[in-house]
């Protein structure tokens, strides 16, 4: 429809699935930018280690959220929310497609459900929350057949009331903010054999590409400890202290990354609304732009 703003796109699932790859492809069909979810892509100067977009890459379609943190300073949840909402708003605001695309699980439950931290600025959601509890005894009501701990809060007491509807399950506490806007939910993934697979073959082509080369030049930039506690630089730090061998570099990393895989699959198999799709499936472009139609058509009906 002339004039909509085009629906937002996630696709998710454990490392080396291959949803890069996916997101580069509808992007280019569907007139997209790319916004990453990655909790470790955000740091300058780790790029091998993260696997980061290639240059080429980024020059075919937009990318956001990569390189926006330096590598001392602990990016999280809440910092990774305010930019990707804002980012968002702006893509579509461009007329264009916004996809998110990663594997950090906290994330993006924290952008689809619309989750608020202490501290933030009240959402319009939050607000008609508290209106209702101030005005509207049903409202109350309903509070306190759902949630027995509200029984005890006084009347008057608003701040705690709210709160307690926080307490509530998940799809009770979703109201709290504003959820993301979304067209689908695409899960990546491979059969397990060919996933490890990849991920063992990442690892050795790490060594290739530099990995010892980039954490030591991120050490003759003053950076030690905070990001580089992580997966793949811990190891790397490892090696060029002495303590490993390249081949148990390479051995520690690919299981390492393959428990890792195996949490983020534990994780998203509980996401809703998550329509998993084969990586490895010769039509998997053409299938995942049908889900987007798919998506497209019901929200341009349920608007």
């Amino acid at each position: 429809m002339a004039g909509v703003e085009p629906r937002t796109v996630v696709i998710l699932g454990p490392t080396a699935a291959g949803k890069s790859q996916l997101a580069l492809a509808l992007a280019e069909r569907l007139g997209g930018e790319i916004v990453s979810a990655d909790a470790m892509q955000v740091y300058e100067g780790m790029d091998i280690g993260t696997d980061k977009p290639t240059w080429e890459e980024r020059r075919r379609v937009a990318h956001h959220l990569i390189d926006v943190s330096p590598p001392d300073v602990r990016f999280n949840v809440v910092h990774f929310q305010r930019l990707a909402t804002d980012v968002i708003a702006r893509i579509r605001a461009r007329g264009h497609r916004p996809l998110v695309v990663g594997g950090s699980g906290l994330y993006l439950r924290a952008l689809l459900e619309g989750y608020e931290f202490p501290g933030g600025p009240p959402s319009p959601k939050r607000a008609s929350i508290e209106a209702g509890i101030r005005e509207d005894p049903a409202f109350r009501a309903r509070l306190l057949e759902k949630s027995p701990r509200a029984r005890s809060i006084p009347p008057r007491d608003v701040v705690r009331q709210v709160r307690a509807y926080e307490s509530l399950g998940r799809s009770e506490r979703a109201g709290a903010g504003e959820r993301l806007e979304v067209s689908c939910v695409i899960g990546l993934t491979r059969p397990r054999r060919e996933l490890y697979a990849r991920i063992d073959e990442r690892a050795r082509r790490q060594v290739e590409r530099g990995i010892f080369e980039e954490v030591r030049r991120l050490w003759d930039q003053g950076y030690r400890g905070g990001a580089l506690d992580g997966l793949v630089y811990r190891e790397a730090a490892w090696h060029l202290e002495g303590r490993i061998t390249r081949e148990e570099y390479v051995r520690l990393v690919a299981r390492n990354t393959r428990r890792l895989a195996k949490r983020q699959l534990t994780w998203f198999r509980r996401e809703r609304d998550v329509t998993w799709l084969d990586a490895g499936d010769a039509g998997l472009v053409e299938r995942a732009l049908a889900l987007v139609a798919a998506g497209d058509e019901r929200g341009a009906s349920n608007p």
